[in-house]
């Protein structure tokens, strides 16, 4: 389980927090204890308790003060451990299975349900310090009288039994609720990724709205409000228990005493002292309920994203050739292509495993130095088309062979490397993500300059002092950031869509060239028909097929 895996992982701080926890509880009930024995004696037995009091009392506050610090050490630590685990996995995991996967299920792991489990580490503590409480209390119970020990622990036999019974029914609405969550935060991505066409239509922003957003809001809170209303009932139950037991012990097992003055005071005081640690218990285990299904959609979410894609995707070669090396040590021979697609397939599934759109069978050649331009009409498969050709996508069957070399699955990371994109749904970071230096900068301001951002932007210890810019401007942005990668493979999708006549022209007929003059291979998706001259390759897609492959060089 995720929570025991977090726990294991910060079991040193455990131990040590667990440790000062029992010391704590164990000095409180012992203070009951010299209360209780202070109160039963005379003026000068008391005076000799006092020292053994003063001791108890420092002990419980060093031990709960060590213990508080020690569990919020661990909580955080066990927090940022499972952060950084999410962020990884879905930082390594198969491109096409993250899409499959989506945001909001993400999202909702790496917010939501994060809180959840950490509001789990929160509470640890206050658990381990109750339950040390209670438990010493019991034990002092036994040493006074095992009749009320034994009433206790069937008390707290018949709660556990109550909660136990209502437990699974409120689990299953508090799941429900974790489920609508995930929903509510696609609706979420809707509502802030919508904006534009929301305002544009007022019947559509009013069911969106009222009938989308707002019922999964209702159905969120309702059914964790039945799923913690049930929990509450069960809680209150064992509140309820607990009074009972103490009637019992108050109104009739005090008569049973003998007259003990003692024997009295001590059950009154163990079962005043003990009434705020154990409701505090039961008011827990509503919120580890939640926590325990957290956990659950996280690790679910993690399995979903860690699926290997069953794919030959790129044939394993022969003798097991190893990953090619850097690419100055793979000298490119003049007749090779530098990239081979030869008979490469690749589909969508569903969730349910019904398959979808196609692509394929792929028979391509890109060489060294040239300007491809992919077109087709929307939906034709130009995009899959480059996700396969710089590994996102990993083929079901074929072969995909750089500089001569078969790419294995274990290979295709490499290989990604060899690539800087812009694709038509990117993403601008607000840093370079790369050491700050003083040559990156200097290229930096330069590329701005050419690009006509300097007046919008400037870089600063490898940040942008603004991304907040017209969606052109960001691609254009985006652009500075691929060519100051460089990278000897280039990927653009549609990235003159946004731009006006000037920008268009300045892509096509300056920057393209002047890449290619610098050894760049470009790939480019493109509608511009009048600029297809640019492209010494053009490849034509239609339906997830090449149909037309002409090199405009040779015509």
């Amino acid at each position: 389980m995720l929570i025991s895996r977090l726990i294991k992982e910060t079991r040193g701080l455990l131990i040590l927090a667990s440790i000062a926890c029992v010391i704590a509880g164990s000095c409180g009930v012992l203070l009951i204890a010299t209360i209780n024995d202070a109160l039963a004696f005379d003026t000068a037995q008391r005076a000799e308790l006092l020292i053994r009091f003063l001791v108890l009392s420092i002990t419980t506050f060093a031990m709960s003060v060590l213990s508080s610090l020690l569990f919020e050490s661990m909580a955080q630590q066990g927090i940022a451990i499972l952060r950084k685990q999410l962020a990884s996995a879905v930082i390594d995991a198969d491109y096409a299975q993250f899409e499959k996967t989506g945001h909001p299920p993400i999202q909702a792991a790496l917010t939501d349900h994060v809180a959840s489990i950490s509001g789990f580490f929160q509470l640890l503590p206050q658990v381990i310090v109750n339950g040390a409480i209670v438990l010493g209390a019991m034990a002092y119970l036994a040493w006074l009288s095992w009749q009320v020990f034994l009433m206790g622990v069937l008390t707290l036999g018949f709660g556990y039994m109550g909660y136990h019974l209502v437990h699974l029914r409120a689990v299953k609405h508090l799941n429900k609720a974790s489920n609508e969550q995930d929903r509510l935060f696609k609706h979420f991505a809707g509502l802030l990724g919508g904006a534009k066409e929301l305002r544009l239509n007022a019947r559509k922003r009013a069911y969106f709205s009222e009938d989308v957003l707002t019922h999964t809001i209702d159905k969120v809170r309702q059914e964790r409000t039945r799923g913690m209303s049930i929990f509450m009932i069960a809680s209150n139950w064992g509140g309820f228990l607990t009074h009972i037991f103490v009637g019992l012990v108050v109104f009739w097992m005090i008569d049973q005493s003998g007259g003990d003055q003692r024997i009295g005071t001590g059950y009154a005081l163990v079962l005043v002292f003990m009434m705020t640690p154990l409701e505090a218990l039961l008011v827990c285990l509503p919120e580890f309920s939640v926590a325990a299904l957290a956990a659950q959609h996280v690790e679910a979410m993690l399995m979903q994203l860690s699926i290997a894609p069953v794919r030959s995707a790129c044939a394993k070669p022969q003798n097991d050739a190893p990953t090619p090396p850097a690419e100055e040590q793979m000298p490119t021979l003049p007749c090779t292509p530098l990239l081979q697609l030869s008979a490469l397939r690749f589909q969508f599934k569903s969730d349910d495993g019904e398959s979808g759109f196609a692509l394929g069978p792929i028979n391509l050649s890109i060489h060294s130095g040239e300007i491809l331009f992919i077109v087709g009409g929307n939906g034709s498969g130009k995009s899959a088309l480059a996700k396969l050709i710089c590994g996102l996508y990993i083929p079901d069957s074929g072969q995909l062979i750089y500089k001569g070399q078969i790419l294995t699955a274990d290979s295709q990371d490499r290989y990604r490397q060899y690539f800087s994109a812009v694709f038509s749904d990117f993403h601008l970071f607000d840093e370079l993500l790369s050491p700050a230096n003083d040559t990156l900068e200097s290229q930096g301001k330069e590329w701005l300059q050419h690009l006509k951002l300097n007046h919008k932007v400037s870089i600063d210890q490898g940040s942008f002092s603004t991304t907040a810019l017209s969606s052109g401007q960001r691609k254009r942005l985006a652009l500075v950031v691929a060519l100051l990668e460089q990278k000897s493979i280039l990927l653009f999708d549609e990235w003159a869509a946004d731009q006006d006549p000037e920008f268009k022209r300045y892509f096509y007929l300056d920057l393209l060239p002047a890449l290619r003059e610098q050894g760049k291979t470009i790939i480019a998706i493109t509608h511009d028909d009048r600029y297809f001259s640019t492209a010494d390759h053009l490849v034509c897609m239609d339906a997830g097929c090449i149909i037309s492959d002409i090199k405009t060089s040779e015509t």
